[in-house]
């Protein structure tokens, strides 16, 4: 499976491991999961770890679709911070495209090149 998501941190992070070949169908589905009812509410941030991947089948109307999720979860809890770890091997600019999607709506969020930058991040963030 290209996406694995873990609840880390008591429940209070979510890790969303990605890698190999990644598509829209599967971005989608795992924020589907991520934003179940009964785990949203509890939620503090999300790293979402992207430096295992090698191709992305992904469109922008599937990064659309995404931040429509997005949006509807920052209805229930609005003080998520998502901490995006990117591909050595791919171009930013998908994330960029949903930054520029959800920055109306989303909390916070922030890409970076390693998992210790992103996890400082977080944890100034959420001091």
């Amino acid at each position: 499976m290209p996406i694995k998501v873990n609840l880390i941190d008591n429940d209070r992070g979510v890790e969303i491991l990605a890698s190999g070949l990644v598509t829209g169908k599967d971005l989608i589905a795992a924020q589907q999961e991520i934003y179940a009812p009964d785990k949203l509410s509890r939620q503090r941030y999300h790293i979402i770890d992207k430096s295992m991947c090698t191709e992305y089948d992904v469109t922008a109307s599937d990064i659309q679709k995404i931040s429509r999720l997005d949006y509807k979860a920052a209805q229930v809890n609005n003080t998520i911070i998502m901490a995006i770890i990117e591909s050595k091997n791919l171009e930013f600019s998908l994330s960029e495209l949903w930054q520029a999607y959800v920055e109306s709506f989303v909390y916070k969020s922030q890409s970076f090149s390693s998992r210790a930058d992103a996890e400082r991040w977080i944890q100034s963030q959420l001091s």
